[in-house]
């Protein structure tokens, strides 16, 4: 994996992981537009020209963020969001 383990400002980046969430919630597949998966998940499979492809299910979470303001102050918000989790791919 050569996705970064370090901001710039040097704290540490780690995987998102919804099984660690106290706040994730899988979108279920009666929302409009799913393709159901077997384990009743809003899924998702993308195709590529090549012939690859990825297949995942969609996530709802609120998500924390800060800003840094100056080197001494920030500012804190959250929201929540719906996103992809990608759980296989095929190169």
């Amino acid at each position: 994996n050569t996705c970064p383990r370090t901001s710039e400002l040097g704290d540490k980046l780690n995987f998102y992981d919804s099984g660690n969430s106290t706040t994730a919630t899988s979108i279920t597949c009666s929302a409009r537009g799913c393709e159901c998966t077997r384990t009743n998940r809003c899924g998702f499979t993308l195709s590529y020209m090549d012939g690859s492809s990825t297949t995942g299910y969609f996530v709802s979470d609120v998500w924390h963020l800060d800003t840094f303001l100056s080197t001494s102050s920030t500012s804190s918000s959250s929201a929540p969001i719906i996103f992809r989790v990608q759980y296989l791919s095929t190169w």
